[in-house]
């Protein structure tokens, strides 16, 4: 596994970028089951999406946070 404390800024941003569209995916796979559509689904996938670059923010450039 990458260590994303050794990117560049560039190459952090598209890694975290990937992991918020993981995220985004898991959203939209478990929309049906959670009963999400619509508007519903916009929130809850930018939530995720947002709530997931924080957390690679914070862990991996904390000062960036």
């Amino acid at each position: 596994m990458m260590d994303p404390t050794t990117l560049d800024d560039h190459a952090f941003a598209a890694w975290a970028a990937e992991r918020a569209g993981a995220v985004l995916l898991d959203v939209r796979a478990g929309a049906a089951a959670g009963g999400l559509e619509g508007r519903a689904l916009k929130e809850a996938g930018d939530a995720a999406a947002q709530a997931e670059l924080d957390r690679v923010l914070t862990q991996h450039r904390p000062g960036d946070s």
